[in-house]
């Protein structure tokens, strides 16, 4: 049961922002004593270390604020969580010496007094084992939430302060990356010898070892030919080795002389000064080999590139110049944040090169170096530069300053990706073409500013002239505010009620891999090996050997996925070892870098359709045309026309982390076709390596970034050269999220919670929604039963309320009770009244459910209340009632009822619509 006022398309922003009211305050419990969870960084993946002497990074401090007692004797109970779900918990009967408090005097608990409750042996392990944390003394990576309760040592089940929590991401760092020499160089013989060793921390953005860290060099000998790097690394000591607390080490005439044509490995480790374990690897880099005194040098000497300097170009875009180095073909600028792994590199035959989009007050490093044939120059000196800090755009209503722009001199070029200015917003252009008027056409979004946040409208423009400034001079960019089909839909101005904004965008970037290795090309699937002793896999090309811990991806029962720099992804099985390859980086001839357009379809000869293949957990939208009469949902598909024949491109769901089976299924309409020369192809040019059986073809796809997608395309050879499409699907990929529910029985059983779990997360995983399902003790309070009768009052519910007064009560009986949690959410059980079966308002944490409840029931009405999510037969989306399997649907009298979702309903699932408070008002509810 949920009914709102459905707000028509085309109100204004300003309107709705009148309409919102405060939420209502929560009322909370008061305890005896004050529990307050304090952390402060270096943060470690070892829970022990937390416990050391005169260690004070994890406090606890109490305070007994009730003065009739002159003490309390407690005990701790912790709770560790990932990513929302508890892994780690104090076991219930562990009972360490008591902590005495004292009224009005704190007490505070660290280091070694943490000991005892930090012990794996006083904890209970859920979704993470207690082996795999012996046997690695780490927490897996993630979002930590650490919190501890004070319990009464004399009456256990007592709690006498709220929980408290101090939050956290546990993570180790990566490794220095060598940047010279590079591998395999051939370093030329100099008369004084002199040799800087190079290398980039990849720790200065962490908060647990920057500022903290020395670097030990190690050099080795490589005098037998064929010996790999890694073996004599491991089986002798370094002919040197010396630490500096410098990103570079000189080696000069008073370190050991190098010989002429003598082969050298050196790596560096990076040492936290504490003693800490806080680098993957140990702290080693990876070996790089070289050879001294060659008289083939493949650095090309005196092809430095010099006085490389980078701008502002505004919004948010930035300009880098150099000089120009006489006698070299091309140039190669790479940049970074500060902080992160991987460069993204941009290829120039001039002096200077725009680099559209980045974000706002990071600060970012450049280098560039020359190119002359097949060799290459020295990386230039690193350059930072700090995006500055754009000027907030006013909240709708209040004035903007005028904007004055001088500059006339029109931009003649312009790239997707760029972010350009019209008046005082910001629209990042998605699309875009230039016309033969000079002008240009396209599509982007633009940034507004509405409830503490931005958000994202789509906007179209066909007409638009800028400056070299990045401004708008002539021409409009308006805003879409109707979807229309074939369209991305970013944000019309409807989604900010139906929601899904912002997310689930098409951008053809690529998968996401749990390892990247940029640098090697991998010769194929017997070059990788898993070892699941370490959880570690290992990579070994022609040139290196390259180990990786993937303890994260396992503990998190993700798969393990490779991908290099020639664009080959592999996926390799933990459980088997076994490895193998999902794409393919080689070219296909004749192929656009790019995906081809939805018109250049066609079905004459032979089509091909995308399903979900057999054990696929994830959900998949086929573009149900019963879905096509509601014009928000039915805009999500974009369609593959031919001869008066339309396909909506269905959509594959895959989680951030995960990977899919995805099935294509050819059928024929013309003889002689060799469908050995079909290609399935991502839009970022990855062709896949597919399995056949017969006319039908299976093969893993990796997800996107998170709140992004890719097209998949199958395509094949025009009679007369080239490639037509002849099927597509597009992958969309959402951040997994976890939920907390607690079942509240109220005169009711629940017979099978753990069975009604299980059902549970079956369903919502392939949303990539995962559910905590408890079940609380039963609520003995009757005083919300205010006419006696033992029914809770449920109405029709009119225009500006939402619950009885009988439904508030009891959310007040729940909240004043002991244990309440207001980051958990609740579904009463009640004895069956009826038909009737549950009700949970939009965006509220109480909800209510009569008689024995099922999995669907509960994930419907969590995804009401959770979610926000309408009915498919609610004003806004206008279906029929009982006409979809949809969860959100009513099923027909004696049906069902189905489970799934559309597209539409995938993004709002990560980005819920607003609720406008006037129209469904819980009042007193949470």
């Amino acid at each position: 049961m949920n009914r709102i006022l459905h707000t028509a398309k085309h109100h204004t922003l300003l309107l709705l922002l009148t309409l919102l009211l405060p939420l209502a305050s929560v009322a909370q419990q008061i305890y005896p004593v004050s529990l307050t969870t304090q952390l402060a960084p270096p943060y470690s993946v070892n829970l022990a270390d937390y416990a050391a002497p005169g260690v004070e990074q994890l406090r606890i401090i109490l305070l007994q604020r009730d003065l009739t007692h002159t003490g309390y004797r407690l005990r701790l109970s912790l709770r560790v969580e990932l990513n929302g779900r508890t892994i780690i918990r104090t076991s219930p009967g562990y009972y360490p010496a008591p902590i005495a408090v004292e009224a009005g005097v704190p007490t505070l608990i660290s280091g070694s007094q943490l000991l005892d409750y930090l012990n794996p042996d006083a904890m209970e392990f859920s979704g993470y084992s207690r082996e795999a944390y012996l046997r690695t003394k780490a927490l897996p990576e993630g979002a930590y939430r650490i919190a501890f309760t004070a319990y009464d040592y004399d009456r256990p089940d007592v709690p006498v302060s709220a929980e408290s929590a101090a939050f956290c991401y546990l993570a180790k760092a990566e490794p220095p990356l060598l940047t010279y020499p590079f591998q395999e160089a051939k370093l030329p013989n100099q008369p004084m010898q002199h040799l800087n060793f190079q290398w980039t921390p990849r720790n200065t953005a962490s908060p647990n070892s920057a500022g903290n860290t020395t670097f030990r060099l190690e050099l080795f000998e490589l005098r037998t030919p064929g010996v790999s790097a890694a073996d004599v690394a491991q089986s002798t000591t370094p002919i040197f080795s010396d630490e500096t607390e410098r990103t570079s080490y000189p080696y000069g005439p008073g370190q050991p002389l190098l010989e002429a044509d003598m082969r050298y490995a050196w790596r560096v480790q990076a040492i936290d000064r504490s003693g800490t374990d806080r680098f993957r690897n140990n702290g080693y880099s990876e070996l790089y080999s070289f050879t001294y005194g060659s008289q083939e040098p493949n650095v090309l000497q005196g092809y430095g590139v010099d006085s490389l300097a980078v701008v502002t170009a505004p919004p948010r875009n930035a300009r880098a110049s150099w000089a120009a180095t006489p006698g070299v073909d091309s140039y190669e600028l790479s940049y970074r944040c500060v902080g992160f792994d991987t460069w993204t590199i941009m290829p120039s035959t001039g002096c200077q090169l725009l680099i559209p989009t980045l974000a706002p007050s990071a600060t970012f490093e450049f280098r560039i170096r020359a190119r002359k044939g097949q060799q290459w120059g020295d990386y230039s000196e690193l350059v930072n530069f700090t995006m500055p800090t754009p000027k907030p755009v006013p909240p709708c209503g209040e004035t903007t300053d005028t904007v004055h722009i001088t500059n006339t001199v029109r931009l003649t070029e312009i790239f997707p990706g760029t972010t350009v200015t019209a008046g005082p917003f910001e629209v990042t252009l998605l699309k875009v073409k230039r016309n033969a008027n000079g002008s240009f056409a396209g599509e982007g979004y633009g940034i507004l500013p509405f409830m503490n946040a931005e958000m994202r409208l789509k906007v179209k423009f066909t007409n638009a002239v800028f400056n070299t400034s990045f401004q708008l001079i002539a021409g409009s960019i308006p805003v879409c505010t109707n979807y229309t089909p074939g369209s991305n839909a970013i944000l019309g101005l409807d989604g900010i009620i139906t929601g899904g904004g912002g997310t689930g965008i098409i951008t053809n970037g690529s998968g996401v891999t749990t390892v990247t290795l940029p640098d090697i090309t991998i010769p194929g699937t017997g070059s990788i090996t898993y070892n699941p002793a370490d959880s570690t896999i290992t990579v070994t090309t022609p040139d290196t050997t390259i180990t990786v811990s993937v303890v994260d991806a396992v503990a998190a029962d993700q798969p393990i996925t490779v991908s290099d720099g020639a664009g080959n992804t592999f996926t390799v099985d933990p459980t088997t070892g076994a490895v193998t390859q999902t794409t393919n980086g080689t070219g296909i001839p004749g192929l656009p870098t790019g995906p081809l357009a939805p018109g250049t379809f066609s079905d004459e000869r032979l089509s091909v359709a995308f399903t979900a293949a057999a054990g696929n957990p994830y959900a998949f939208d086929p573009g149900d045309s019963r879905y096509s009469s509601s014009n928000i949902m039915w805009a999500e598909y974009s369609q593959l026309t031919c001869g008066g024949r339309a396909y909506p491109i269905p959509f594959q769901l895959i989680p951030v982390g995960q990977t899919a089976t995805i099935k294509a299924e050819v059928t024929l309409r013309a003889n002689g076709l060799d469908l050995g020369k079909l290609v399935f192809r991502t839009g970022a040019g990855a062709t896949l390596v597919a399995t056949r059986d017969g006319s039908i073809f299976q093969f893993t796809l990796l997800a996107a970034k998170a709140d992004e997608g890719y097209d998949l395309q199958a395509l094949y050879p025009k009679t007369g050269g080239g490639y037509e499409l002849v099927g597509q699907l597009r992958v969309v990929s959402y951040t997994p999220r976890t939920v907390r529910v607690k079942l509240i029985p109220v005169g009711q059983t629940v017979a099978n919670a753990s069975g009604i779990g299980a059902e549970l997360n079956a369903l919502l995983k392939s949303f990539g929604v995962a559910v905590t399902l408890e079940v609380g003790a039963p609520l003995e309070d009757k005083s919300w039963d205010l006419d006696g009768n033992g029914q809770l009052a449920v109405n029709d519910k009119g225009f500006f309320s939402l619950l009885t007064d009988e439904q508030k009560a009891l959310c007040t009986v729940l909240r004043t009770a002991p244990g309440y949690d207001p980051t958990t959410f609740y579904l009463f059980v009640l004895p069956a009244q009826g038909a009737l079966q549950g009700d949970m308002p939009r965006a509220k944490q109480m909800g209510y459910l009569f008689g024995e409840p099922s999995a669907r029931t509960v994930a419907h009405e969590l995804m009401h209340g959770v979610f926000k999510l309408e009915h498919t037969f609610s004003s806004t989306y206008g279906l029929a009632q009982g006409s979809t399997t949809n969860l959100m649907d009513y099923p027909p009298a004696g049906g069902q009822g189905g489970a799934t979702l559309v597209k539409h309903q995938w993004d709002c699932l990560f980005s819920s619509g607003v609720v406008i408070g006037m129209f469904e008002k819980e009042e007193d509810g949470a």
